[in-house]
């Protein structure tokens, strides 16, 4: 259920430590890449509910690009529903992407069992 979820991008690179709160492997590299222009806090999404964070997703691009060019992060916590969550994240944000940006590539998940 997604009804009672907060879904929004990073207000600022300070809110990097809430976006870290799921662990994926290149965590070490967003900073960087905020930096040097290849990762934006709009191009960076949490789902939260009651401020705990439920699902992330993140866009790179290129430095410089207007738009991400592809999603690299998404990672959903260990509750119910975390795949309809995980989508309402990449979804909310390929929503509000202006006419220049590329539609996120996202690919349909099959599950069995896995929400």
């Amino acid at each position: 259920m997604t009804a009672d979820l907060v879904i929004r991008p990073l207000a600022s690179p300070a809110e990097l430590d809430l976006f870290r709160g799921l662990s994926y492997t290149l965590d070490d590299e967003l900073a960087d890449d905020l930096a040097a222009g290849r990762r934006h806090p709009e191009w960076m999404w949490v789902a939260l509910r009651g401020g705990r964070l439920e699902a992330r997703a993140a866009w790179w691009g290129r430095a410089g690009d207007d738009a991400p060019s592809v999603l690299d992060v998404l990672d959903m916590g260990e509750v119910p529903g975390r795949l309809d969550t995980g989508g309402a994240c990449c979804g909310r944000r390929s929503a509000r992407s202006s006419r220049r940006d590329p539609p996120a590539r996202v690919h349909p998940v099959r599950s069995a069992g896995l929400a």
